[in-house]
């Protein structure tokens, strides 16, 4: 057990008061028994342990485990209407995308210390989530270069100071995913990518 790690941050409430929250690192094998049953898809959020990208496959193979693990080749972001649109090119499976949006952050508190959150920034953890057992089968942490953490850390910044309308969010989603396969929005993100060494 001496190989699970806390995570801890402080943070300052609305009411000035100090507050701290734990949470366990992700490491292969940890139970998340809340993602049992969930469907298979994509997401991606940043709380204020970092940037995460949570893939949940029911029943994943060694192959598909493997491709996370070790053959994340390029990210790419997309701004479309106040929404950023990650695409992330794994190896032999192609591209997947990931619309992401702050107003849906709900453990995003350091947001309020720029200097914090930018380190956040800097790396995006990739976990996989086997659905239909709720363990996670492979975590990999990922590099930004500097350009690119920049372009989240200020693109965060933008749509958060913006109005959101959940439906207006949900609608533009709906209708991107209808329209565009996620190597098309990839092909339209390629301005602002980053290619993953190692």
């Amino acid at each position: 057990m001496s190989d699970i790690e806390t995570m801890t941050v402080e943070y300052t409430n609305a009411d000035g008061v100090k507050e701290y929250r734990y949470q366990t690192k992700p490491f292969v094998g940890m139970q998340l028994p809340d993602f049992i049953g969930y469907h298979e898809g994509v997401q991606f959020d940043i709380d204020d342990f970092g940037a995460f990208l949570r893939v949940m496959l029911d029943k994943p193979t060694k192959t598909e485990l493997d491709a996370y693990g070790k053959d994340i080749k390029e990210i790419r972001l997309a701004y479309v209407e106040n929404a950023m649109w990650f695409t992330f090119r794994i190896g032999g499976l192609g591209w997947i995308d990931a619309p992401y949006t702050p107003h849906l952050s709900k453990n995003l508190h350091i947001i309020d210390s720029p200097v914090r959150f930018a380190e956040l920034c800097r790396k995006i953890t990739v976990v996989v989530i086997d659905t239909s057992t709720g363990t996670v089968g492979q975590v990999k942490e990922i590099a930004l270069d500097d350009a690119f953490a920049d372009t989240i850390f200020k693109l965060v910044y933008a749509i958060k100071a913006q109005p959101f309308d959940k439906k207006a969010y949900d609608d533009l989603l709906a209708s991107v995913e209808n329209t565009y396969s996620p190597s098309e929005i990839a092909e339209q993100s390629k301005d602002l990518s980053c290619i993953v060494a190692g």
